[in-house]
C-alpha cells in the first residue's frame, strides 16, 4: 500500500494539500502559456517570406546595418582591429552584448562595410540553451513532480489505481527518456557539434521511480504482487540511476560549454571546444566584401565559428547559473537519498533488531515504515525543487522576459559578430532574441519537440 503517514498528514493539514494543487495549476498554467508562445511564434515566422541570404545574415538584422548604416557611428577601433597580427597565432575579436541596444549593434556591424562576410550553417550546437528553453525544462518537470505529490496526498478511499491521466503522465516520462537517450547518445558521439542535452529530465524518471510506492500506483492490482512492484521499481530505479550518470557527463560538456571556469576563476581552462557552425566554403568566393585571404584558410578559423552566444538581456547569462545551481542540487540530493536508501535497506536487511530497539526509542521509524519515510523525503526534496523551479517562472513573468515583439521577426534579431583583422572577414551567428524557435529550417518543429519532452 501506498505510504499512509502522507494521507495522515494531509487529512490533519488540508492546506498543504490545496496549496500543492495550487502550485499544480500555477505550473500547468504556466506550460500552456509557454506551448501557446512557442505555437504563435512559429505560426507568425512560417507566415513571413523567408530569407534569401540566411547563410551569410542568419536571422539577424545584420543585412539591413549594411545597406542602410546609422549615421555618426564610431568606427575608430577598425584601424586596430584590421591590424595584421604578427606570428602563427590567431587573433579574433568578437561583441556578443549590445550595451547601446540595436542602435548600438547596428553601429558597430556597419563598421565592417566591406568586409567579407562569411557564409555558414549552424550546427546543432548552435541552438544552445535559452531563458525560455530553460523555463520550460523547469516548469514542465515541476508540473511531473507536482502532479505526484497532489495524488501521493489523496484521501486512501480514493485509491483505486492509475487513471487514464496518470498513464499520461506514465507514459510521457517513458517517452522522454527515449528522445533524451537518443540525444544523449549524439552528445557523447561528438560533444562538439551536438545539441545540449536537458539536465533536468531525470528527474522526471526519479519521480515515476518513486511514485511506485504511493497513490494511485500501490493500488493496482498487477503492483499487489510484491516480485512486480520490486521487478518495476527496480527497473525504474536502475534507469533513473543511468540517467542521472549520463546527465553528470552532460553536466561536464555545460560546464565547459558556457566557460564557468573562465567566469569564476578569471581563467580560460575549457576541454570541449564547441563547433557552432560549418563555413560554407564553396560560397565564399561570392559572398559579399573583400578579403586577403583564401577560403580554404578562413574556413580554417575554428575561432571564427565558436563564438560565444549572444547576450540580449542580463536575463540570457543569469539564467544560465542559476539552472546549473539548480541541476547541481538536484544531482546532489540524488546522490544523498541513494546513499540514505541503501543504509535503510542494510538496517533493514541485517540489524533488523537494531532497527527495532532504535524505532522503540523514537529514533528510527518502525519497521517496514522506513522505506516509506525515506520514499516521502524523495518526494519532499523534488517538491522543494518543483517551487524552486515555479520561482523561477514567475520572476520570468514579473521581468517580462518573453519577447512577445513579433513585429521585427522579418527584420530579424542581433547576434554575436566575430571579426578576423588579419583576414578583413566577419561572422554572425544567429540571434537567440526569440530563443531560436524563429528559425524555420534545421528541424524548427524536431526542436521544439525537444523541449515538449524536456530532452
Amino acid at each position: 500500500m501506498r505510504l499512509k503517514g502522507i494521507a495522515k498528514f494531509s487529512k490533519r493539514h488540508p492546506m498543504v494539500r490545496w496549496v500543492a494543487w495550487a502550485l499544480f495549476a500555477l505550473s500547468a498554467a504556466m506550460q500552456v502559456l509557454l506551448i501557446v508562445y512557442g505555437v504563435i511564434l512559429i505560426a507568425k515566422r512560417d507566415a513571413l517570406p523567408e530569407p534569401e541570404h540566411f547563410d551569410l545574415y542568419k536571422n539577424t538584422r545584420l543585412e539591413d546595418c549594411m545597406t542602410s548604416p546609422p549615421s555618426q557611428a564610431n568606427c575608430s577601433f577598425v584601424e586596430e582591429w584590421s591590424r595584421p597580427q604578427p606570428g602563427p597565432g590567431q587573433t579574433f575579436h568578437w561583441v556578443a552584448r549590445a550595451p547601446s541596444g540595436v542602435r548600438g549593434w547596428c553601429d558597430f556591424a556597419s563598421c565592417f562595410q566591406g568586409w567579407k562576410i562569411i557564409p555558414s550553417l549552424p550546427r546543432d550546437s548552435a541552438f544552445t540553451l535559452t531563458p525560455f528553453s530553460i523555463w520550460f525544462q523547469l516548469n514542465i518537470t515541476a508540473i511531473n513532480v507536482l502532479w505526484n505529490v497532489c495524488q501521493s496526498m489523496s484521501p486512501i478511499k480514493k485509491c483505486k489505481g492509475p487513471r487514464a491521466v496518470d498513464w499520461g503522465f506514465a507514459v510521457f516520462s517513458l517517452a522522454s527518456v527515449i528522445f533524451w537517450a537518443v540525444q544523449l547518445s549524439s552528445l557523447i558521439r561528438n560533444p562538439r557539434v551536438a545539441t545540449p542535452i536537458s539536465l533536468v529530465a531525470w528527474i522526471t524518471t526519479w519521480n515515476l521511480s518513486i511514485s511506485m510506492g504511493f497513490h494511485p500506483w500501490s493500488c493496482w492490482s498487477v503492483l499487489r504482487d510484491y516480485r512486480v512492484k520490486r521487478a518495476v521499481s527496480g527497473f525504474l530505479g536502475i534507469l533513473t540511476l543511468l540517467q542521472w550518470c549520463g546527465t553528470i557527463y552532460g553536466l561536464r560538456i555545460h560546464w565547459d560549454f558556457y566557460h564557468f571556469d573562465a567566469r569564476m576563476t578569471g581563467r580560460a581552462a575549457e576541454r570541449y571546444s564547441i563547433d557552432k557552425y560549418r563555413c560554407s566554403e564553396s560560397q565564399l568566393a561570392s559572398a559579399p566584401g573583400r578579403t586577403s585571404c583564401s577560403a580554404e584558410a578562413i574556413c580554417s578559423k575554428n575561432g571564427l565559428f565558436d563564438s560565444p552566444d549572444f547576450v540580449v538581456n542580463q536575463a540570457s547569462t543569469v539564467t544560465i547559473f542559476l539552472y546549473t545551481g539548480i541541476v547541481f542540487y538536484a544531482v546532489v540530493v540524488y546522490a544523498a537519498m541513494m546513499i540514505l536508501s541503501a543504509f535503510q535497506e542494510t538496517v533493514s536487511r541485517w540489524f533488523q533488531d537494531t532497527q527495532e530497539r532504535l524505532a522503540e526509542k523514537g529514533w528510527l521509524p518502525e519497521s517496514g515504515y522506513m522505506s516509506h519515510w525515506v520514499a516521502a523525503g524523495h518526494l519532499g526534496l523534488n517538491g522543494g525543487l518543483s517551487i524552486v523551479s515555479l520561482a523561477y517562472g514567475l520572476v520570468m513573468l514579473a521581468t517580462r522576459n518573453l519577447n512577445w515583439n513579433f513585429g521585427n521577426l522579418e527584420v530579424g534579431g542581433m547576434g554575436t559578430i566575430t571579426v578576423d583583422g588579419n583576414c578583413t572577414a566577419m561572422h554572425v551567428g544567429m540571434s537567440p532574441e526569440w530563443y531560436y524557435i524563429d528559425v524555420e529550417e534545421y528541424g524548427q518543429w524536431r526542436r521544439f519537440a525537444q523541449m515538449l519532452l524536456n530532452a
